[in-house]
């Protein structure tokens, strides 16, 4: 516990300018001395941040410890320099992680050796290395593939490619616009599910009709939805799930801006700092709380020696 002259505002407001407006250590002097009329040091920014990560150690270790127990969590990864950051976005909370590689073990570290919800991702390999349980296959990266497909198609004037993509295409959004008269609640989730049998159906066709393709990538696609062709429509038929995987882009995506300016951790504790600021920052507003409050009554309790405040 660090014995400071600075209260845990200062502390609290040094955490925020690094997490959520991406501050640099110097930006962080230059605002507290002009704009704060405090006379602080470089060491002692970087001291009260350390001190801002022990008192955000048992908020992060409680969320990491629920984390298993959720029954859907949407994933995603990105680099950080050297390393890789991972977010998980449970039911009211999201969980960050700096790690030194994007393999399956960081999975098992966050996860357990087993997960036994609904894991929402992309098609990196890692997770259905990992996991061996229900899927949600995102979207929103299929439609991203499918008009990349025409665009190739348009280009090298592919009869081949312009159909599988322009057949997907116009399937997905049939697809998405019965989800969203569910999501409104005009349609019921048997109908939901009644009323996607057709569309599942021709999708099977159409991706069957093309593991055959001259194209490379159509027919690798293709082959892989195959494979994977039933997690492509868990969320028609579980409670939580949404088709897409936006919930942890979005959550992610000021986390890539501060990649921009910080370049990434060179320390071990650096990536600590970084997972724990994120991991409390971002369920703040994902809680639509004010993060800057939490964080001036983590850093109090800390220092007082009390329970720690919770994000559950």
């Amino acid at each position: 516990m660090l014995k400071s002259n600075f209260g845990p505002r200062l502390a609290s407001i040094i955490a925020y300018l690094a997490a959520i407006l991406h501050v640099s250590r110097r930006g962080t002097l230059e605002f507290c001395e002009t704009l704060l009329n405090v006379n602080i040091a470089l060491g002692s920014v970087q001291n009260l941040l350390e001190d801002t990560s022990e008192a955000l150690e048992p908020i992060d270790k409680e969320l990491k410890n629920v984390l298993p127990k959720e029954s859907v969590i949407n994933s995603d990864e990105t680099g950080w320099k050297d390393r890789w950051l991972w977010i998980f976005v449970a039911s009211t909370f999201i969980y960050f992680q700096v790690a030194k590689s994007r393999s399956s073990k960081v999975l098992e570290d966050v996860l357990g050796k087993v997960y036994k919800g609904i894991l929402c991702v992309d098609r990196w390999g890692a997770y259905t290395k990992y996991h061996k349980g229900l899927f949600q296959i995102c979207w929103a990266h299929l439609k991203r593939d499918f008009l990349g497909i025409l665009k190739i198609g348009e280009a090298t004037q592919s009869e081949d490619a312009t159909i599988f993509a322009e057949t997907m295409e116009k399937l997905r959004e049939k697809l998405m616009a019965i989800w969203y008269l569910f999501k409104k609640e005009e349609v019921s989730r048997g109908e939901l599910i009644k009323k996607t049998k057709p569309i599942k159906n021709a999708m099977k066709r159409c991706l069957k009709q093309h593991i055959y393709s001259e194209d490379g990538y159509i027919l690798t696609l293709a082959e892989n939805l195959l494979k994977r062709f039933d997690d492509l429509f868990t969320f028609i038929f579980y409670e939580g799930v949404e088709p897409t995987n936006n919930i942890a882009e979005r959550g992610i995506r000021p986390a890539v801006q501060w990649r921009k300016i910080c370049f990434g951790n060179r320390s071990d504790n650096g990536a600590v700092l970084t997972s724990r600021l994120l991991t409390v920052t971002r369920t703040c507003w994902l809680q639509k709380r004010n993060s800057l409050e939490f964080l001036v009554d983590a850093i109090s309790a800390h220092r007082s020696g009390k329970i720690a405040p919770s994000l559950l």
